[in-house]
């Protein structure tokens, strides 16, 4: 159940090591070192530190850095996330540029960056359902079917910091509640979104065909039989994402592992990783 979250952890640990005993080597390379994201593919573990990426080789345990000059498309990550269903990493830049990168190398996408309509492009969380991903933004959620490379919706319905799917209905947290629709409507109709719930969440996943949401300040809750439960008692909870398979929820210094809506694990003294 571990295992994510111990590669992660040797590959925070081996750029600190670096960094402090062997500083006169990685002088151009001092961006990377407070990793903020990660996402784990096949055989790497791809991670964010103060907006750069770099990977980290599960088999060999060899780092590799990646900027503009060896094929990304912009600069300054805000998010990243790995789609195993077309084996395809997506990362978000802070403009709204977007890059696809799988096995047939780096496709851009430009969609977002190049919209004069949205002037907030900020993008909040993504979530993956078969091939498409969904982008949780400031101005909605916009769907971007990753076999075929190209936007395929875009929903405003206002500020959303995540959403997942679910039973084929949309979930979207917002600011005045939980938001849901239907994905056999037509969702560019404002009136095919209905109130779900009126609790503000944080952050909302679908693990093992259940919602579970955090609440800021109080914990994770998970839906059963149309009431609310609550998983995990720490009001501590920065964020929650799945990853492998397994459900993270993390704080400043602790992460909690679970494979089911039994007890989680806990992973103590590591920085937060989203």
């Amino acid at each position: 159940m571990r295992k994510t979250y111990i590669y992660i952890l040797l590959l925070v640990a081996f750029f600190q090591t670096t960094l402090y005993a062997q500083d006169w080597k990685w002088k151009s390379y001092l961006a990377y070192y407070n990793t903020t994201l990660v996402a784990e593919a096949n055989n790497n573990v791809f991670a964010v530190a103060d907006g750069s990426l770099y990977s980290y080789n599960k088999e060999d345990q060899s780092v590799q850095t990646y900027s503009k000059l060896n094929g990304l498309s912009d600069v300054s990550i805000t998010q990243l996330g790995y789609n195993a269903d077309v084996n395809t990493l997506l990362i978000v830049y802070d403009n709204g540029n977007i890059d696809l990168w799988g096995e047939d190398g780096i496709y851009n996408l430009p969609f977002l960056k190049n919209s004069t309509v949205v002037q907030d492009k900020t993008v909040n969380a993504i979530t993956f359902d078969g091939e498409y991903a969904y982008l949780a933004s400031q101005f909605g959620i916009m769907v971007i079917n990753m076999q075929k490379k190209e936007v395929a919706d875009t929903y405003r319905i206002g500020n959303v910091s995540s959403c997942c799917v679910l039973s084929n209905y949309l979930y979207a947290a917002t600011e005045q509640g939980i938001r849901r629709g239907s994905l056999n409507d037509n969702l560019l109709d404002a009136a095919n979104w209905t109130d779900y719930s009126a609790e503000v969440v944080q952050d909302i996943v679908a693990f093992q065909n259940t919602l579970c949401y955090v609440i800021s300040g109080d914990g994770v809750y998970y839906q059963s039989d149309g009431s609310s439960r609550k998983w995990i008692n720490d009001a501590g909870i920065k964020g929650m994402k799945v990853e492998s398979g397994k459900l993270l929820a993390y704080t400043n210094g602790k992460v909690y592992i679970a494979s089911s809506l039994n007890t989680p694990d806990q992973i103590t003294g590591l920085s937060t990783i989203q």
